[in-house]
């Protein structure tokens, strides 16, 4: 597991060394003090962490009944191609997990949301971005993926069935 969640530091942070410590210091600090919520937002998770194995069991351990998470993103080839560990993961904890794709015309943010802290990427070129910890901010960042998810379909089935 990836340990010290003290690697989650409210603030800006920049380039992509600094984002995937973030986004990983957030899983590890959901798993430690055990989040009801996680919402992972990204047009396709390229540049993310989540082929990692101690990330994954990081997610593994954070897997309870009662916990939810939400996957929003444009397209999921990326995921499939880049995340293995991640797409088995995900396909094991289906019960907990809800996918859904936004359309062209919806910009899809890049954010690692829990329900004690925000690892939001402003900026997906410069990997630029802001941790926040305060509750305000919190809901405020909440309210902004809900408002994604809520134009978004459902997409990225666990399994796919075939006759």
């Amino acid at each position: 597991m990836t340990g010290d969640p003290g690697g989650l530091r409210p603030g800006r942070f920049q380039g992509e060394a600094a984002w995937t410590e973030q986004v990983r210091a957030a899983l590890a600090t959901a798993r430690q003090q055990g989040w009801d919520r996680l919402i992972l937002s990204d047009e396709d998770f390229d540049g993310w962490p989540l082929r990692e194995a101690a990330l994954v069991a990081d997610l593994h351990a954070w897997a309870r009944p009662g916990r939810r998470m939400l996957i929003l993103m444009r397209d999921h080839r990326v995921l499939v191609q880049h995340h293995p560990r991640f797409v088995m993961w995900r396909r094991q904890w289906d019960h907990l997990v809800e996918c859904r794709a936004a359309g062209p015309k919806h910009p899809v943010a890049s954010a690692c949301w829990g329900s004690g802290a925000c690892v939001w990427r402003s900026d997906r070129l410069s990997s630029e971005g802001l941790v926040v910890q305060e509750a305000r901010q919190i809901r405020a960042f909440e309210l902004a993926l809900m408002d994604l998810s809520g134009v978004a379909r459902p997409a990225f089935a666990a399994t796919t069935l075939g006759l």
